[in-house]
């Protein structure tokens, strides 16, 4: 005998991270951390969602991709 899911009569609304992450959609991208980033909260192989258009204010996240192999290097800003 089987009791029934504490959870079938849960319906929950569609989830995009889309809708929570992007707000300016052609300026938003994905980048790939290949390493730790000390004191950054970033951590190897995590997906960092980057938005393109925000203003640089003095001590934001600059994430930025180096050279030509998608190295991505991560430091705050002094603006």
């Amino acid at each position: 005998m089987c009791f029934p899911s504490l959870a079938q009569d849960y319906v929950g609304a569609p989830f995009s991270l889309e809708t929570l992450c992007v707000q300016h959609k052609a300026a938003t991208y994905l980048i790939h951390s290949g390493s730790r980033m000390l004191n950054t909260g970033i951590y190897k192989d995590m997906i960092l969602i980057v938005d393109a258009s925000q203003k640089l204010v003095h001590g934001s996240m600059v994430v930025a991709e180096v050279g030509s192999l998608g190295d991505c290097t991560c430091t705050h800003s002094w603006a």
